[in-house]
């Protein structure tokens, strides 16, 4: 009974060491874990730092080159931009000085052009001059109806009948060309008489160049140019909003020469 009390005995002081063995090892474990857990987290923020930093300092490499390229780009944009001023300007002195008839010297240079952000040259105006709005076919057709309607009137009354042909091209009311107006149905009798198909055959066998002819000429550039006044007897007539004119018309509001216009 002793030996099995004894025997009882032991296996309980077994057992609670066995016990208390698990529980040390399970508290060790816990503890190394945690610690554990401190120094990898200390790690990780010390990764985090050193990265923040070296990304720091790469931006701060990058944005001074950046500067130091931007500068140097500046630099070379300067330069190239006095040479093209220079080229610009020695191309300019280089024409100005040929069409002038003389040589180019350094005195005269300095004279008449400014070699800064802007190029002057005062020696030469220059003359522009003003694009044609008309054809050479509105011209012919415009030149020879004039010369069959009004070859014996004044100039007045020449380029007066241009502009009623250029009214008429104008208005909603008649065709949009110069050639529709003129050969519109039963509106100029030379087209009806023939007298415009002789007047046209002339004009291309270069009669229109002297005397009523060239008048002709000159007033139908004048009209197709797109002038709306004459002057008349010392008086400047405006014949803009006129669409019709005749040796006589009802209700005619001026004449000129021969014909009445409104």
């Amino acid at each position: 009974m002793l030996h099995k009390c004894y025997e009882w005995l032991s296996n309980c002081f077994v057992l609670q060491m066995i016990e208390h063995i698990k529980n040390s090892r399970r508290r060790l474990f816990m503890k190394f874990r945690k610690m554990f857990s401190i120094v990898l987290m200390t790690l990780l923020c010390f990764n985090a730092m050193s990265i923040k930093v070296f990304a720091d300092d790469a931006r701060t490499e990058g944005i001074a080159y950046e500067g130091c390229v931007a500068q140097t780009y500046a630099k070379e944009t300067r330069t190239e931009k006095k040479q093209l001023e220079s080229s610009v300007t020695k191309d300019a002195v280089r024409k100005v000085t040929k069409a002038a008839g003389g040589s180019l010297q350094a005195k005269t240079c300095s004279a008449d052009i400014v070699t800064s952000k802007e190029t002057k040259v005062s020696a030469m105006p220059l003359k522009v001059s003003n694009a044609k709005t008309y054809s050479a076919a509105d011209l012919r057709l415009m030149s020879a109806i004039i010369y069959c309607e009004a070859q014996g009137e004044t100039y007045a009354g020449k380029v007066a009948v241009g502009i009623v042909v250029m009214n008429r091209k104008a208005s909603k009311e008649f065709p949009n060309s110069i050639k529709g107006v003129v050969y519109q149905k039963n509106q100029f009798q030379p087209v009806r008489n023939g007298s415009l198909k002789k007047a046209l055959k002339k004009y291309d066998q270069g009669k229109f160049k002297s005397g009523a002819g060239k008048q002709c000429v000159k007033a139908a550039k004048e009209a197709l140019d797109g002038t709306k006044k004459v002057s008349y007897k010392s008086k400047t007539i405006n014949l803009k909003g006129y669409h019709f004119f005749s040796v006589y018309l009802k209700g005619c509001r001026v004449k000129i020469g021969n014909h009445q216009f409104k």
